[in-house]
């Protein structure tokens, strides 16, 4: 933490900004929805999308256990669609 703070705060700074804002619009998708269930799923569906670009974009490993993880919160996302 301290490297960061005496490197660049800045990357750190703005992340916290976005990862905040981003909760913010979560929120406010609520008010507005009729069904929450589907603004939780579509919040969610930004984890396998993530994994996916990191993946791809970044060269990150596939392990089993990020196949696993991805796996199970498809198949979570997949029952809400079909459990109306």
């Amino acid at each position: 933490l301290k490297d960061i703070i005496r490197n660049s705060i800045r990357y750190p700074a703005i992340s916290g900004i976005v990862c905040s804002l981003s909760y913010v619009m979560v929120l406010a998708a609520m008010m507005f929805a009729d069904n929450v269930s589907y603004v939780m799923a579509f919040r969610q569906l930004s984890l396998p999308i993530g994994a996916f670009f990191g993946i791809l974009i970044f060269k990150e490993k596939l392990t089993r256990f990020k196949i696993a993880g991805l796996v199970m919160i498809l198949a979570g996302l997949f029952i809400v669609t079909v459990c109306k």
